[in-house]
């Protein structure tokens, strides 16, 4: 547990935290102005996996006043009320790895190749809209540039801008060759600058990324992982909090006969290697999952984040019907490029024929008891925004998940991991009215998570087709492999 914040060092002493505005004292700008009754609806109650039939639910003050029978409320004066027999009610969806502020910078090659960027903003404003489209009331963001992100989420919980809640990290933490005294400024000037998490990365060795996750538990910040030099194991250990994405990619969970082959690769080509020669049932991966169940680390498994890289040559993210959600986006995939673009048929082959190997270490997360939460990773090529986060509840079932479990990862956990499981992430009296409409019931397919009609944020009601463009441009996309 974080240790009392007082004892952190530096800037955090001098300015104190400001923190996230909370949303009970958020404006009401872009809020509910009056009461809505939804009558007649089912409720999916995501920790038990079940439905509540005919109830009726009304929501005050941007919160859920009250659920009883169907026809047992009676709507107060000036209300709104819907009718949905046959609709089925369930908590917003929590996007646990949504890079708003890093997709929403505009990328450019110069003359001579370089690459630069600027942030735009109204990219940013319209990713949110289509988040919320797609059923999403709260992002975790798990990496951005720390003024950028504290500010838009802070307008957003202020009511200026229309969009999901956020939580969010500062820059990310990468440096090898830091220092522990730069890390520490850094973390206390991120702390300060009101970050609700610091995110570590790939590159840090286990020594710094131990006192990293000390020194953020000072000032009273919990710690993201997206993790390789560093094994999960060693991060759990430590007392990270969250580790990223569906596997930990270390070469310490490989064979020691692997690890050369591993260790002589230096891109994307590392993960066939992985695949190949991890044993998801293996003493290293047996050890992993008792330390991070130990622990309370939550993971999210952002499975899509590979499958749109593993399967690149298949089309079937590229010529997505969708894939121009926010052409900015899309435009930003064509300058930075796919990492498998450039592979081999034989790589591609490799890396499918191993896919089940990936499955296998989310579906015995889940048997272990760690809390699995729902994350698309947008900001990675190709991974649509919004999209991305149906995608990766298929996957999630695909896994094996039961599809009670994959509708809790993507509502409920999140909630408990990110410490709002008192306001967000169930069909609750007296939580934040953040809910989702379906046409029909997901516990029947996960598929019908697209069958949204209506998304209810903070007590205001909105459609889909008010947020989105009103049209899609779709090309030809032929494929030759």
């Amino acid at each position: 547990m974080p240790v009392p914040a007082t004892l952190c060092t530096g800037l955090l002493l001098l300015l104190g935290r400001p923190g996230s505005l909370p949303a009970s004292q958020a404006s009401d700008r872009v809020g509910a102005s009056a009461a809505l009754l939804l009558e007649n609806v089912s409720v999916l109650d995501v920790e038990r996996g079940t439905l509540r039939p005919r109830q009726s639910l009304l929501i005050s003050h941007g919160r859920i006043a009250r659920i009883a029978g169907a026809g047992r409320i009676s709507p107060p004066a000036g209300a709104r009320v819907l009718r949905l027999p046959g609709r089925v009610v369930a908590p917003g969806f929590i996007d646990m790895h949504l890079h708003v502020v890093t997709s929403a910078m505009r990328y450019r090659r110069d003359s001579a190749g370089r690459l630069d960027s600027i942030y735009d903003v109204r990219v940013a404003e319209r990713l949110l809209k289509v988040a919320l489209a797609m059923g999403i009331t709260t992002i975790r963001d798990p990496g951005a540039p720390t003024e950028h992100s504290v500010a838009l989420r802070d307008r957003v919980a202020r009511g200026e801008l229309l969009g999901p809640e956020i939580h969010t990290a500062g820059d990310i933490l990468n440096d090898p060759g830091m220092t522990d005294a730069l890390m520490r400024r850094i973390i206390d000037r991120q702390a300060a600058a009101g970050v609700d998490f610091i995110k570590l990365y790939a590159g840090l060795a286990p020594r710094m990324m131990a006192a990293a996750v000390a020194h953020a538990h000072a000032c009273g910040v919990r710690v993201i992982g997206h993790l390789q030099r560093t094994s999960w194991t060693e991060a759990a250990e430590a007392g990270i909090d969250f580790v990223t994405h569906g596997a930990p990619w270390s070469p310490q969970y490989l064979p020691e006969d692997c690890r050369p082959k591993f260790e002589a690769l230096h891109d994307m080509r590392q993960r066939i290697v992985w695949l190949e020669c991890v044993d998801p049932d293996g003493p290293a991966v047996n050890a992993m999952l008792r330390a991070l169940a130990a622990r309370e680390v939550s993971v999210d498994p952002t499975l899509i984040a590979y499958h749109t890289k593993f399967f690149w040559d298949t089309g079937l993210y590229r010529c997505h019907p969708e894939r121009a959600l926010i052409p900015e986006i899309q435009a930003n995939w064509e300058v930075l490029g796919m990492p498998t673009a450039g592979w081999s048929e034989e790589e591609f082959r490799r890396v499918q024929a191993t896919w089940p190997k990936a499955l296998r270490i989310t579906r015995r997360l889940y048997e272990a008891g760690i809390m699995l939460t729902a994350g698309s990773d947008v900001a990675s090529p190709w991974v649509i925004p919004g999209v991305a986060f149906h995608q990766e509840l298929t996957l999630l079932s695909s896994a094996g998940l039961p599809l009670s479990a994959v509708l809790a990862a993507a509502t409920r956990n999140g909630a408990a991991a990110l410490g709002q499981l008192g306001r967000l992430g169930t069909v609750e009296a007296g939580k934040q009215a953040d809910l989702v409409v379906f046409s029909a019931n997901p516990l029947d397919a996960i598929e019908r998570t697209r069958g949204i009609e209506y998304v209810v944020s903070r007590g205001r009601v909105l459609r889909p087709s008010d947020l989105l463009s009103p049209s899609l441009k779709t090309e030809p996309c032929p494929i030759h492999r």
